[in-house]
């Protein structure tokens, strides 16, 4: 059997509803931006009513505009995207991915019923 270790910078994991799972191949960033009233619940009927609201929007908004400035300052400073590399390569100790799946898995898609 392969050794297939899971890999997380502080220990933890925030899955905040994203199935972003291989990040080990492609680190990824997290940003929270507020989109809703505290103490709502996400995937209810309320979620998706109040995403209709300038709040949501103007979440929304900030959210685009924070990555936007993100990917700016990395073309910019490409030094960011070499010291995050060498960073991912550490923290990794040199591991290679290797993906769960078998090889001949295959996914499944399933058609809507007309």
């Amino acid at each position: 059997m392969t050794e297939n270790p899971t890999y997380f910078a502080n220990k933890r994991a925030v899955d905040a509803g994203m199935p972003v799972y291989d990040k080990v191949i492609c680190p990824v960033a997290q940003l929270n931006v507020a989109t809703m009233p505290l103490g709502g619940e996400m995937h209810t009927w309320q979620a998706v009513a109040v995403g209709k609201s300038g709040m949501a929007h103007q979440g929304m908004l900030k959210a685009a505009e924070v990555l936007a400035h993100t990917v700016i300052e990395i073309f910019e400073n490409p030094s960011i995207a070499v010291n995050a590399k060498v960073e991912h390569i550490e923290r990794t100790n040199g591991h290679a991915y290797v993906c769960p799946l078998p090889d001949d898995y295959a996914v499944q898609v399933y058609e809507p019923v007309s």
